[in-house]
């Protein structure tokens, strides 16, 4: 990467990675080539490193915005028109309900990781399973219960 040569393959990999990041589907050719002309008029490879982290970096927070605020996907605008009007320097604020850094994105897939509730476990499930003697203590501070401690450690 030098000089006026704009590296393609380089910049075709770094738009498949935010196609796939991208969580509307559509219009993936005329995508492309938005993508392919953003880099035209950079000269150096650095500029072109940059650029293309900047987008990446932008849509990783779009996605946490849209999935914080379960945003539709019909209401996200089409890759193209993102890349068009430079959505990537826009600051996507997270909801109220939670912050964009609190809902794990995949980055493969674009959606949020499937989220598990915590449940307190019962002080029957605490009180008949044994415990290494570090766990025990842990539970004890943590649930106030007394537990049993594995044989080998005791």
């Amino acid at each position: 990467m030098s000089g006026d040569f704009i590296p393609i393959e380089f910049i075709k990999t770094r738009f498949n990675e935010f196609f796939n990041l991208y969580p509307r589907k559509h219009g993936k050719p005329k995508a492309e080539k938005e993508y392919i002309k953003l880099f035209t008029k950079l000269k150096t490879e650095q500029e072109i490193i940059t650029l293309s982290s900047k987008i990446l970096d932008g849509l990783k927070l779009a996605v946490n915005y849209w999935s914080s605020n379960k945003t539709e996907v019909k209401y996200i605008k089409l890759p193209s028109n993102w890349l068009i009007e430079e959505l990537w320097l826009d600051t996507y604020e997270p909801s109220s309900e939670a912050a964009a850094s609190d809902v794990p994105i995949n980055p493969r897939t674009g959606e949020p990781y499937p989220s598990y509730e915590y449940k307190k476990p019962t002080q029957f499930n605490i009180e008949n399973c044994s415990y290494s003697r570090p766990l025990a203590e842990y539970i004890k501070k943590l649930h106030g219960v007394m537990v049993r401690i594995t044989e080998d450690e005791e």
